[in-house]
């Protein structure tokens, strides 16, 4: 992204004005808002755009309740393309199978996939944040399986997983990419 001088001033301004408070501060805009980004890039921020919908405590793992019919299972290669297929169906958002290769064999990630007589049908990949103890996670679904409680039973996994690699505080947002328009 290319920056502008008068971008760059404001940008540095706030990093400036950031410096002299005394707690931690956290920068949310939208992932069309290029100046938030600029902002966040220029202050130092680790960068995630969207909305903020939640964020719950995590104390204790979750019973994990897996509709009839359906198995979770952990990530294997190759399992990239189901992810991007699904993300597309339940989004109407192009995300390469690269970018999710590379969610998936993080070190700080732990990804586990729905499947249904062999097919994937869902996903959700779980991230501990390097700078925090904070975690969130990228969670699809297949339409057609909504509303059977599948996303519920990625949830709890991936609940369990955050706590697992040592999350307190688990924070859900919402990418504006994500929106049907």
């Amino acid at each position: 992204m290319r920056m502008g001088k008068q971008d760059r001033w404001r940008a540095q301004h706030f990093r400036r004005l950031l410096r002299q408070l005394r707690s931690r501060i956290l920068i949310r805009a939208s992932v069309d808002n290029p100046f938030g980004n600029i902002v966040a890039r220029e202050a130092g921020a680790e960068w995630c755009g969207g909305y903020l919908l939640a964020t719950r405590r995590l104390s204790r793992k979750l019973a994990i309740r897996v509709p009839t019919g359906f198995k979770l299972r952990r990530f294997r290669k190759g399992d990239e393309k189901d992810m991007s297929r699904i993300h597309h169906a339940a989004f109407h958002f192009p995300n390469p199978p690269r970018e999710y290769l590379k969610w998936a064999t993080s070190p700080s990630c732990k990804t586990t996939l729905a499947v249904l007589h062999g097919e994937v049908v869902g996903f959700l990949t779980a991230e501990k944040r390097h700078y925090s103890s904070y975690g969130d996670f990228n969670i699809a679904v297949e339409p057609k399986f909504h509303g059977k409680g599948l996303g519920s039973a990625l949830m709890e996994r991936g609940l369990n997983d955050l706590i697992e690699m040592g999350c307190e505080t688990a924070v859900a947002d919402y990418w504006l990419q994500n929106a049907k328009v």
